[in-house]
């Protein structure tokens, strides 16, 4: 990965981050296995023509994924666009970090966030109370 892309565990309140936000939308995405195929289509819809919408597209797509596989559904995806583009899915938490790797002795998945940690320019993750929150930032 290059040396831009960094991951944080922080907990600072993103929301208030996107000064300069164009555009926000918030969604409840559907608490089952639909949930990442709506959240691509919620983001093309939105993001359509914009060069960010492909990588958008599959960011919110594997944190949706992400949710239905190791949290508990369903979640909120927001969508922030200023300066940059900004995806956050929270949801009620699940037992361990979001890291990007497969997890120990998964044969198989476990590289949604290592496929986020690529195509964002930072990612990283919040926990309030019971709630967690997973972020990336691309390019507009």
């Amino acid at each position: 990965f290059s040396s831009r892309r960094r991951h944080t565990r922080c907990s600072r309140d993103w929301s208030s981050d996107v000064c300069s936000s164009d555009l926000t939308r918030l969604w409840v995405l559907p608490a089952d296995s639909t949930s990442a195929a709506e959240a691509r289509r919620l983001v093309r819809e939105t993001l359509s023509g914009q060069p960010a919408c492909d990588d958008a597209e599959l960011v919110a797509s594997e944190l949706a994924a992400n949710v239905v596989a190791h949290a508990h559904p369903p979640a909120t995806l927001r969508l922030d666009v200023g300066d940059a583009v900004r995806i956050t899915v929270t949801s009620r938490s699940g037992v361990t970090e979001p890291t990007a790797g497969p997890a120990a002795g998964a044969p198989s998945g476990g590289r949604g966030l290592a496929l986020v940690a690529a195509v964002s320019t930072e990612w990283g993750w919040r926990r309030d109370g019971g709630l967690v929150s997973v972020w990336a930032e691309l390019p507009r």
